[in-house]
Formats: C-alpha cells, structure tokens, sequence
C-alpha cells in the first residue's frame, strides 16, 4: 500500500498544467496595469514640470525685457524697441533655451507650441500691452487641469485644453 502511495506522489511532472498556466498570465497582467499606470502618470508629471519650469524662465526673461524696454510688449518708437520677441530677447541672451523655441519664435511644450503674445493685465491695471500672455494648449482636459493645479488655478470648471497664463501677473485662466 505505501508503495502505491509514493509512486502516485512522486509521479513524474510532464509540463504545467492550465491552471498554473492562468494563474502567471493574470499576474504578468495586473503588474503591466499597474506598470502603465504609472509610467502614464510619471511622464504626464515630468511634462508638467517642464512647463512650468519654463513658464519661471520667460517670467524672469520677461521682467527683465520690461524692466530694460518699459513696460509696453509692443514695439514702440519711444524707446526703439522692436517690442518683445522670444528668440532674440530670451533665447540669444541665455535667458530660456533655444531649443524650446520654434521658429515663429513661440514656446515648444511637450503637446505642441504655446503661443505668447503682448496682452492687456486680466486685471485691468496699466495701459497698453504691459503684459504677456501665454497660451497652452495641451493633449486633453485632464493633462489641462494638472497644469492649472501646478500653476495655482481652480480646475474644477476646466471644460477644454486650453490655458491661458498672464506671465507678469502669474494668473492663470481656462
């Protein structure tokens, strides 16, 4: 009897059987979910950061533009500027990095160009074009709303993909 027993334990394994088979697939499964996830989460934050870092640069390049040339963006015969222009104001000087800047002199972002233009204060101080105004357009709402987070805006009635950022000012609008 206790030889029958020991040959029916210690039978020869010819291969694995389908449920062992299942059982590895749903694992590999549930960890490339997971590995998705979190790659899709890392790089949507790794693009976030890259704006917003480079929304600090043009701010910075952009008072001192104005602190230089007055506080009028428009090109002005006053003080002879050309009035404020991405590529010879910020990316020849080292101010902002010349390879986030396209040749209509717009600002590369990891979903396309943002566009910059001189703008009135969204708050109505001043005269004149006295403020930049920056125009993001990004791949879809949620990537929208993360960035209006970053930048201190509400995201709660964010409805399109478009931000608007007034530099000087540092405020946001959807």
């Amino acid at each position: 009897m206790s030889q029958k027993i020991r040959t029916l334990f210690l039978k020869k394994q010819q291969g694995i059987g389908l449920l062992e088979l299942m059982l590895s697939l749903a694992i590999i499964a549930i960890l490339l979910v997971m590995a998705t996830r979190y790659y899709l989460s890392a790089s949507t934050s790794s693009d976030i950061n890259q704006v917003v870092s480079d929304l600090g640069a043009l701010t910075s390049c952009a008072a001192n533009w104005s602190n230089t040339n007055g506080p009028s963006f428009d090109k002005s015969t006053i003080t002879g500027s050309s009035g404020f222009e991405l590529t010879t104001d910020c990316g020849d000087t080292g101010l902002f990095p010349t390879t986030r800047i396209d040749s209509n002199g717009d600002m590369i972002t990891p979903w396309g160009t943002a566009t910059i233009d001189p703008s009135a204060p969204p708050t109505g101080g001043g005269s004149g074009n006295t403020e930049l105004k920056v125009t993001i357009t990004t791949n879809n709402t949620s990537q929208a709303k993360a960035l209006l987070l970053r930048l201190g805006g509400d995201p709660k009635n964010q409805s399109s993909d478009t931000i608007t950022y007034y530099l000087l000012e540092q405020t946001v609008s959807s």
